[in-house]
């Protein structure tokens, strides 16, 4: 292609034959494990033995309400799918749009399976969706599209009516969205929301084959399935959510420390477009109080959740 260097606007994404928007950045990353084989008599090592290698992709993009995320569905439904596919196209340094491009290349993976996914909301800025994904077979330009798929992508944030589609701060529901399950004031001033679990898919190797899990059958992720999630609100004067009383008998010897008002607590969030985001059910597990400082920032309460196999995006029809 002659490019004298890779910048973004070279670069197009598609997943699973659709071309993704609002990429901000992608990591491929090949390694494989080599087991170094020693031999009496001698200090040369006598054999190098590779095992097959794995692909670790790492894609943050921004949420925009027309292309939709890449994580949809129940947890359960995204860590038993394992056919997906990337197509990670390079296209020529001096044209506008990929597509453009006078010849492309382009790096196709595929038996991709999601293994962790973190969503970050805040009142500054764009949503963002990281996604990780996990495979185990990577190959050079034999993509099952070409770079006319990039054709019909939007070159703007903007639907046919003029209407930015980046998801911001707008697009949090707060009316219909369940954050906090009363532990966290109807009129808190929420200034950030994350949200984010990682599956670890374990690796089962069979007999009579070096590559791992070459089905996809046999690729489990590890139980139970924790996610995480943090609130970040603006102080009002309230410097901890924790009410702890060191009289109280379940304290001292033979009780059981059970606070009532930090477990059962329900985070769900809804956002334009018919989408939920359902963190599940969590338990506060800690809270930071800090902010306040000299340089006129104000003090902020960041609560932290945690619930267990129940991270879903779904969309309303």
């Amino acid at each position: 292609m002659g490019n004298q260097r890779v910048f973004y606007a070279c670069q197009g994404v598609c997943y699973n034959g659709t071309p993704v928007e609002g990429v901000q950045s992608i990591t491929l990353n090949t390694s494989q494990q080599v087991v170094d084989v020693p031999n009496f008599g001698s200090l040369t090592i006598h054999k190098n033995v590779p095992n097959y290698p794995v692909v670790n992709i790492t894609m943050t993009r921004i949420i925009t309400s027309g292309g939709g995320p890449l994580y949809s569905g129940t947890l359960l439904e995204n860590i038993n799918k394992h056919n997906n596919y990337i197509c990670l196209f390079v296209g020529e340094d001096t044209k506008r749009f990929v597509h453009k491009s006078t010849t492309t290349q382009n790096v196709y993976i595929t038996g991709v399976s999601i293994n962790s996914v973190n969503y970050n909301l805040g009142t500054d800025g764009s949503f963002t969706e990281e996604i990780g994904f996990l495979a185990y077979y990577k190959e050079l330009n034999n993509c099952p599209v070409d770079k006319s798929i990039f054709e019909n992508m939007n070159d703007s944030a903007t639907n046919s009516s003029g209407i930015s589609t980046t998801m911001q701060r707008q697009h949090l529901i707060l009316e219909s969205s369940n954050i906090g399950g009363g532990l966290i004031p109807n009129d808190s001033r929420i200034q950030s929301i994350s949200c984010g679990a990682n599956f670890n898919i374990q690796n089962i190797n069979e007999f009579g084959s070096n590559l791992s899990n070459p089905t996809g059958t046999f690729r489990y992720a590890t139980f139970p399935v924790d996610t995480n999630i943090s609130v970040e609100v603006l102080s009002s004067g309230d410097f901890d959510y924790f009410n702890i009383d060191p009289n109280d008998s379940a304290t001292h010897m033979c009780g059981n420390t059970i606070l009532n008002y930090t477990t059962g607590i329900r985070l769900l969030f809804h956002l334009c477009g018919g989408y939920n985001l359902d963190c599940g059910t969590g338990i506060l597990m800690s809270t930071d109080y800090g902010g306040a400082s000299t340089d006129g920032d104000n003090a902020t309460v960041t609560l932290n959740f945690k619930s267990q196999n129940a991270l879903s995006l779904t969309q309303d029809i």
